[in-house]
């Protein structure tokens, strides 16, 4: 049966995949698979800020005017933890300050946390780490403050007076699009500072490491990840890869529908890779058959989407070639598997279907198309979720380890700061902060808490002990 996801239907989406994949624990509530249409906005762990205005920090010498106009102290139980929140949407850390922690006591959610811990219950009803300082992170992290706790945040900078004169330390998103924070510093080249200076696209920092102004690469379609970076293939003129033409859109959408497109098309070879993987570990044929099925479906939606990335009077535009060095490990790899399966699988079609669902086009051919792409990619989730299960019974010692890493890894991501500022789109298809509040809701209500019950029966402290032993 096809399922069309909704928003309100995630926790009915996570009971349905426990009945399939036979799990321990349970993980959903009472929504119904095609309900209401409910829109179910996404809350966060935010910092408070406060409400008076500082005077903006140093002047770059490339587009970027100010690092960081208009900051606003992020302050947590009545004390500056050092971090700015800029009018360009970024975090800028000015000084080094301990972050306080409000989340003691037990919560109806997450019942009592361990000491250290705060209820991440914004999200899910999971226990996160708190930080105090950048000494209780990672090499390679700080401590970024937030209410309840401090949260370890990938960091190429300590502060802004790690930086060169003039320069500040600031975040910029490494998902493109989904939200998952990184500091370095700011350059006299940049020509943007925050995502709120790019929109609908976000402030990227490049190779050079100048900042720039990119579309969002976090769109629906199953990521093709090579060494954890996303790859797609550039667009140029040809008309193979387009569908019949239609109604013509605008450029605003036509800019939105080509990375859809290149995603799609990227899905393409991350299929044709998972086809390999699953070949190689002895998988069952169904599982086989089922991901050859699923390639041709990513055609059939790239044409799609390349047809409707064309405006009127514009040149069809189909993809040029895709770089795929490096895709597939010489030797076969459970580890691997799991984790691509859980990011592009897991993850990246959960997320795919449901943005395609919540999408309101006002063209009738790309509402018929999106309506298709989240059946088709709900299919898939599924998909990646049996080959889950399939691989945590077959090959246990190697994949139950590799499970509980991803588990780890996306406690880390929902425990960031939410979106500051979420606008919705002027035509109906998703913008890349309300692209970001869906990843985060798919995250919590339906890939977490499945995760977690595959993990085993101890769930949440399976996760933890975890986390605790690769910090040892």
């Amino acid at each position: 049966m096809k399922r069309h996801l909704r928003l309100s239907s995630l926790e009915a989406f996570a009971g349905l995949l426990l009945l399939a994949l036979g799990a321990d624990a349970a993980c959903g509530g009472t929504a119904v698979i095609d309900g209401d249409d409910g829109t179910g906005a996404a809350g966060g762990s935010s910092s408070t800020t406060s409400s008076s205005t500082s005077t903006s920090s140093s002047s770059g010498s490339g587009g970027a005017t100010s690092h960081c106009l208009d900051p606003q102290p992020v302050v947590v139980a009545g004390q500056d933890t050092g971090y700015d929140v800029c009018a360009g949407g970024q975090y800028r850390r000015r000084a080094i300050n301990s972050c306080p922690f409000t989340g003691v006591g037990s919560s109806e959610c997450c019942g009592d946390c361990p000491p250290g811990f705060f209820c991440a219950g914004d999200f899910e009803c999971s226990c996160i780490e708190a930080c105090s300082t950048d000494a209780d992170c990672d090499a390679g992290q700080i401590c970024l403050c937030t209410e309840p706790g401090g949260v370890c945040t990938s960091a190429e900078c300590t502060s802004s007076a790690a930086c060169g004169p003039g320069q500040d330390c600031t975040s910029w998103d490494t998902s493109a699009g989904c939200y998952f924070l990184q500091f370095s510093c700011t350059s006299p080249l940049d020509t943007c500072n925050g995502d709120l200076d790019c929109a609908p696209g976000g402030c990227y920092v490049g190779p050079g490491g100048t900042r720039s102004c990119g579309d969002a690469g976090c769109a629906i379609g199953r990521p093709f990840l090579v060494a954890s970076e996303e790859r797609i293939a550039a667009s140029r003129a040809r008309v193979d890869w387009c569908d019949d033409l239609g109604a013509r859109p605008t450029r605003e959408e036509a800019s939105w529908w080509l990375r859809v497109a290149a995603m799609e098309h990227a899905s393409v070879a991350a299929f044709a890779r998972f086809a390999a993987q699953l070949l190689a570990l002895g998988a069952p044929p169904r599982l086989v058959a089922d991901s050859y099925r699923a390639m041709a479906d990513e055609i059939r939606h790239a044409q799609a989407a390349y047809a409707l990335a064309t405006p009127l009077g514009a040149t069809p535009l189909g993809p040029d070639t895709l770089a795929i060095e490096g895709a597939l490990p010489a030797e076969s790899d459970v580890e691997e598997l799991v984790r691509l399966v859980i990011r592009e699988g897991c993850v990246g079609e959960t997320v795919a279907a449901l943005e395609a669902a919540e999408a309101r086009p006002r063209d009738a051919r790309a509402a018929a198309t999106l309506q298709t792409v989240a059946s088709d990619e709900a299919e898939h989730a599924l998909l990646a979720w049996r080959s889950l299960r399939w691989a945590l019974d077959a090959h246990r010692e190697a994949a139950r380890p590799a499970l509980r890493r991803e588990i780890a890894e996306l406690e880390r991501e929902v425990a960031q700061p939410a979106p500051i500022s979420v606008r919705p789109s002027a035509h109906g298809l998703a913008s890349d902060a309300e692209r970001a509040v869906l990843r985060r809701e798919a995250l919590t209500r339906a890939v977490l808490p499945c995760l977690v019950a595959l993990a085993g029966p101890r769930g949440v402290a399976a996760s933890l002990e975890s986390r605790a032993a690769q910090s040892v």
